[in-house]
């Protein structure tokens, strides 16, 4: 099992102690984040075959999208794995994951998923 850590920044705690409608993102983030783990960590998982890939950040969990290759590419080629969730001011809350090899203090690859106020997919980077 690779070392995967997941940051919650300042940001997140004090939006969530002043605004509760943040939390519908958050979870949302950290259900994603599960989903992501789930999927890149098992090398028999072969995705989400229950529901719609085309919905959301799901191509990324599938095991049928180019993007889903690149996540089990990137958690195999990875020794450790760093995730953190951030809150800006466009309301919404990132979760970035950084892949790290053996020995190196720099990523060599981020994803990055923005999840807006109500919890659906805003955006993501690869």
């Amino acid at each position: 099992m690779k070392k995967v850590t997941l940051f919650v920044d300042k940001t997140v705690r004090s939006a969530l102690a002043k605004n509760r409608d943040c939390s519908i993102s958050y979870r949302a983030a950290l259900d994603f984040f599960g989903q992501v783990v789930a999927y890149g960590s098992d090398p028999h998982h072969v995705g989400s075959t229950t529901e719609s890939c085309q919905d959301g950040f799901k191509k990324f969990v599938c095991g049928c999208h180019h993007e889903s290759g690149v996540v089990k590419k990137v958690f195999s080629e990875a020794y450790r794995l760093e995730a953190c969730l951030t809150y800006r001011g466009f309301k919404a809350i990132t979760l970035q994951l950084q892949a790290y090899r053996s020995g190196e203090r720099k990523a060599y690859h981020t994803f990055k998923f923005t999840f807006d106020k109500d919890g659906s997919p805003a955006g993501a980077c690869y």
